[in-house]
């Protein structure tokens, strides 16, 4: 079997039955929005973000006074955005596009472009990766920066954890007072630096009867500290800083995450 037979991004199908929870998984994850609000202010708008979902981003930024593009390749994702950001009274300062992120004219030039949550991952080959940030840089202004929030991969961990399905966490479904719980399997196979996901969503109903399990599998294509800097270089950026966490520490071993910020060259 070849990378390509078994690798898949996470394709439109999955990303409309992962919606319907999306806002509800994610409503309690805040920790990027204050320093990219920071990053916002040093750079100016206007502002891109690379896979922007329901708006739990784009729609903070645009109420903060930016001009912000959105892009994405799910409806149903596009739809929540919009809503969010009818909701909140700054459709003004959004634009929201489908498509692939990777190839979709994007507007601009842009300040600041930001792939947040591993969105960047979801390019599953070394290829795929580089065309995008060229692509990416296209779009950005003279001196404007690209932020990429990545994983950074505990293989020894994600070794211990694969195959198993982990309890990731419950929440009640306001609409219709089930249960929802959330579990994740993962695969790592590091020869081809890939973590097979699957997430499912069990709807439990007041009795504990499992109601419908939502099943949303994906690939990621994680990357090491060195290549990440090598494909910046490649794509015409340097890399001008690199935190291990929203808290903004520097990167080392013992990092969870790989947060890149890097200046589009004018070579």
């Amino acid at each position: 079997m070849t990378q390509a037979d078994h690798l898949q991004r996470f394709d439109v199908g999955a990303a409309e039955r992962v919606a319907r929870f999306f806002d509800a998984d994610y409503a309690d994850y805040t920790e990027d929005l204050p320093p990219l609000r920071a990053l916002a202010r040093r750079t100016g708008g206007p502002l891109l973000e690379l896979g922007c979902g329901s708006g739990r981003l784009a729609v903070p930024l645009a109420q903060a006074g930016y001009h912000v593009t959105g892009v994405d390749f799910s409806p149903a994702m596009l739809g929540l955005a919009r809503a969010r950001a009818g909701a909140s009274k700054a459709c003004a300062n959004i634009t929201l596009l489908e498509g692939d992120f990777s190839a979709l004219g994007l507007g601009g030039p842009y300040r600041l472009a930001i792939a947040a949550m591993n969105t960047f991952l979801h390019l599953l080959t070394q290829e795929e990766q580089l065309r995008a940030l060229r692509h990416w840089r296209n779009h950005l202004a003279p001196g404007g920066l690209l932020l990429l929030d990545v994983l950074a991969p505990d293989i020894d961990e994600l070794a211990r954890l694969t195959g198993q399905a982990e309890y990731d966490k419950s929440w009640k479904d306001p609409d219709t007072g089930a249960t929802i719980t959330k579990w994740v399997v993962r695969t790592v196979e590091p020869a081809e630096q890939v973590l097979h996901v699957v997430m499912l969503y069990d709807e439990l109903l007041a009795d504990g009867r499992l109601n419908s399990r939502t099943v949303v599998p994906f690939d990621l294509r994680y990357l090491w500290h060195a290549e990440a800097s090598l494909l910046l270089r490649l794509a015409g950026f340097t890399l001008e800083e690199v935190f291990g966490s929203w808290s903004l520490e520097p990167f080392d071993s013992g990092s969870e995450r790989m947060i890149l910020l890097a200046r589009r060259d004018e070579g």
